[in-house]
């Protein structure tokens, strides 16, 4: 008995996490984006001043870039809607809401690692 109230509390606790990730990555978002859009105009500028748009490094930082904000914008936006949908109609702890979080989380670390890729091509 004591192990099952123990395992319960364990999955409580791994579902109080997601759900406090998906919240803090909702509010990420709303400063994240202008700041990417700003980062990335400042970006093309310098490149336009430099003259230096010829650069392989560019041209993959450009489409790192870019494939972030595709990554963002048409799957984790919508997803993240839908993931809140579910939860005020299911409950946080239901199947669903779980494998959609999962979803959600493989995706943003692909999207982080894309980032990583893409800072490292334009540093070293």
């Amino acid at each position: 008995m004591r192990d099952d109230s123990a395992r319960s509390a364990s999955a409580a606790a791994r579902l109080g996490e997601r759900v406090t990730q998906l919240r803090a990555s909702a509010s990420v978002s709303r400063v994240f984006s202008p700041l990417a859009v700003v980062v990335l105009l400042m970006g093309i500028g310098m490149a336009w001043i430099g003259g230096i748009f010829s650069a392989p490094w560019i041209s993959i930082g450009f489409l790192g870039i870019f494939a972030s904000a595709g990554i963002g914008m048409g799957y984790l936006t919508p997803q993240g809607a839908r993931v809140q949908a579910l939860m005020a109609q299911h409950g946080a702890g239901h199947p669903d809401v779980q494998a959609a979080l999962a979803r959600i989380l493989l995706a943003s670390r692909i999207d982080l690692v894309i980032l990583v890729l893409t800072i490292a091509v334009m540093v070293f």
